[in-house]
């Protein structure tokens, strides 16, 4: 759990700073869009990390990265 929480407060702080990143470097960042929702679900839940059962649907994989992607917002 304290694991998770880190990492969402680094996510945060990187999107903080989101406007120092180069636009080139941008969609290189656009692979980590997922990390958010599946640390939030560590933190709700830890069993699930023993159960292998983080993650998100396909559709929702892919819709996230579409909405990102044209938004250029990760």
């Amino acid at each position: 759990v304290q694991m998770a929480r880190a990492g969402l407060d680094a996510l945060a702080q990187a999107r903080r700073a989101r406007k120092a990143v180069p636009k080139a470097a941008a969609p290189a960042l656009l692979a980590g869009v997922q990390a958010g929702p599946i640390l939030h679900q560590a933190a709700r839940d830890p069993a699930r990390i023993d159960h292998g059962a983080l993650g998100t649907s396909e559709f929702r994989r892919r819709f996230t990265l579409l909405l990102r992607g044209l938004s250029q917002r990760w």
